[in-house]
């Protein structure tokens, strides 16, 4: 593992690594007991960096990226003779999964009152299956080699902005508002088969999906009295796919009161959506 802040005037970084290496300690010992015929291993691998830059006194960039995959495999090769013919064949099975995820985020004081924050993200996560066969016939007249594979895949990828505004107009309110917006890409799942011969090609699955979810706010924190606090809100989303659009408009209400130093009474009213929930 590598890490460490590297500052250079207004601009910090942070770098931070790891991998597993147990399949590279392991391949000898497997090897040596399959007599070189078989490979067996897992390993993840993670990635982290993070970047802040000082534009001026009103102005701030962050930058943040993360990327991790893991990956179990095996792979075996021999071969046999039948009838003066050699068949070497090789096998190999594999499965991987992983995670991208970066954010870039301009904080902006536009005035003593009034602050914005600009964030921009993209995310990704694939999950691999994969299966690969390939045997090499040679003999007298004969050569000729033979491939097939196997895949299953899924994956989502977003793409997504959003602007959040705070307003302290005076002490007893501050306002938050925004506005944000995500573009969603599924795949749900495809499997898939080929060989040299073209005979058995198969392709099976959902087809990719796209979609939109976007959503706007705003909400308030009020002090009314001393003892009484509330903060009244209203939130609006929107998801559209497939040519359908759904909509929904969520209040929000919470109050506190203090009964003394030591005791408050708390009440809230809440109704929210959630568009997306399970994808199998």
């Amino acid at each position: 593992t590598v890490e460490g802040p590297i500052k250079k005037d207004k601009t910090s970084f942070i770098l931070s690594g790891r991998r597993t290496y147990l399949d590279l300690l392991a391949r000898p010992i497997i090897k040596a007991a399959t007599s070189g015929e078989e490979n067996i291993g897992y390993y993840f691998y993670d990635l982290n960096g993070k970047v802040n830059h000082i534009i001026n006194d009103k102005n701030r960039l962050y930058l943040s990226v993360y990327s991790g995959d893991d990956k179990a495999y095996s792979k075996f090769n021999n071969f046999y003779v039948n009838n003066n013919e050699r068949t070497d064949y090789n096998e190999e099975f594999g499965l991987k999964w992983g995670n991208f995820i970066s954010a870039l985020r301009w904080n902006n004081v536009i005035n003593s009152r009034l602050f914005s924050n600009y964030t921009f993200t993209y995310s990704r996560y694939n999950f691999d299956l994969f299966s690969n066969y390939e045997e090499k016939i040679t003999g007298p007249g004969t050569n000729e080699t033979n491939k097939y594979s196997e895949r299953y895949f899924s994956g989502i990828r977003d793409w997504a902005a959003k602007v959040d505004f705070e307003f302290i107009p005076n002490p007893d309110h501050y306002i938050r508002f925004g506005t944000s917006a995500i573009l969603h890409k599924f795949s749900p799942g495809v499997y898939a088969s080929k060989s040299t011969s073209g005979d058995d090609d198969l392709e099976l699955g959902a087809e990719e999906l796209s979609s939109t979810e976007y959503a706007a706010y705003v909400e308030d924190d009020i002090n009314i009295t001393t003892r009484l606090k509330t903060n009244l809100g209203l939130h609006y989303s929107g998801f559209l796919t497939d040519g359908q659009h759904y909509n929904s408009l969520q209040p929000r209400i919470a109050a506190r009161y203090l009964v003394n130093s030591s005791t408050s009474l708390k009440a809230s009213f809440v109704t929210m959506a959630q568009f997306i929930h399970l994808l199998t």
